[in-house]
This record gives structure tokens, sequence and C-alpha cells, in this order.
């Protein structure tokens, strides 16, 4: 079940995902809840992935990170774009949380 989506804005890093020419944009990362009923589960992300193209990863609740790309280098570039959002807003959040 789709339980919430990760939202970030305006970081330079964004260029990292196709289709993406400037730092005035968004990308929303879904975070699913995990079951252990992997054929739903299965099929409740590929149905998000077909409505949602746009979409570069996923997070998976209490199990990890999901990331792609068309080769070995794209799918790299973008673990280490999300590697940095996820670390920028972490941060952020702590900070400000201070």
């Amino acid at each position: 079940m789709l339980n919430d989506v990760f939202v970030t804005e305006g970081y330079e890093i964004h260029k990292a995902f196709t289709g993406i020419q400037t730092h005035e944009s968004r990308v929303e990362t879904p975070i699913f809840e995990n079951s252990q009923n992997i054929s739903e589960l299965a099929s409740e992300i590929s149905n998000y992935l077909r409505e949602h193209p746009n979409v570069y990863g996923f997070l998976l609740r209490g199990h990890g990170f999901y990331t792609w790309g068309r080769d070995m280098k794209e799918a790299k570039n973008r673990i280490e774009a999300f590697e940095n959002l996820f670390e920028c807003e972490v941060k952020l959040n702590t900070h400000f949380r201070s």
C-alpha cells in the first residue's frame, strides 16, 4: 500500500534524473508499505510506476530503496543523486528541529 511520498524541491542534483533540466523542479519518491505478499506488492508498485512514469525510485518501508536506469552508469548516478538528496533532507530536518 502506498503510504506516503517523499518530496524534494529546488535541488541542482535533480538534473541527474532524465528529463529534468533545472533546479526549479520537484521529485516525488513514493514510499510503499512492505508486505510478505510479494505478488500483491509487485502488482501495486508496477501499477503505480505505470501511472507515474516520472518516478525515478521508491522506498519500501522497513526494507530499503530501489532505483534503476537504462544502464549501470545511469543506475549508479541515480543512486548517488538519491543518496545526496536523502542526506541533505535529513541534515536539514535535523538542523531545524534542534
